[in-house]
């Protein structure tokens, strides 16, 4: 199988774009005929903070240019391996990573060509030896007709304790048509953002 080729690189800005999630003590009452009434007890609320840093693999490259002409037969990037994107807890309070998505998704598609985004899919893995060819492996398009600026492509990502780093590592593979000429000259650009909650 030959190479496929597009005339520009696609752009991927995997720069750091960490959010968290305060949780908020609610009280609950349930109601019974008439006048009985129940409550739960008080809720704790943990004073303190959850900070959380996001770095990658490619650190001095920002952002990540991805060349699709260097995808090879298999149509993946990187060819060898794995995006590594690590976080790491910098605050006083265990976290939970939620959720990992694309954001602020744009393309730059010349008239006649193909939005790039649509044609690109990402997987996440927490497993550094991870075999991107098993079928049983989640992938996710960058973006979509429904969330054309993002969209949540891997949850429940594991906890995130005080002071601890977690890796996951991404991988795009390109899922257009046969006949890459249709996405010739275009490019898209996305951002990754972590989001992690707090540890209840």
């Amino acid at each position: 199988m030959k190479k496929m080729r597009l005339r520009k690189p696609v752009l991927v800005a995997a720069a750091a774009a960490a959010t968290t999630a305060a949780v908020w003590g609610v009280l609950m009452t349930t109601h019974a005929a008439f006048t009985a009434r129940t409550a739960t007890g008080p809720l704790a609320v943990a004073a303190g903070r959850l900070d959380v840093e996001l770095t990658t693999s490619r650190t001095g490259q920002n952002p990540i240019r991805v060349d699709l002409s260097e995808v090879g037969p298999d149509r993946m990037w990187p060819p060898d391996g794995a995006l590594t994107v690590s976080l790491r807890n910098t605050g006083t309070l265990d976290g939970v990573i939620s959720a990992l998505e694309t954001v602020e998704v744009v393309d730059d598609s010349p008239a006649g060509s193909a939005e790039l985004s649509q044609a690109l899919e990402i997987a996440v893995s927490t497993n550094p030896a991870q075999n991107w060819h098993d079928p049983a492996l989640t992938w996710e398009r960058v973006a979509g007709d429904a969330a054309p600026s993002g969209r949540v492509v891997a949850s429940e990502l594991g906890s995130l304790p005080v002071g601890e780093m977690r890796a996951f590592h991404v991988k795009l593979r390109f899922v257009g048509e046969d006949d890459a000429a249709s996405y010739a000259g275009a490019t898209t650009s996305f951002r990754l953002a972590a989001t992690v909650s707090q540890a209840l």
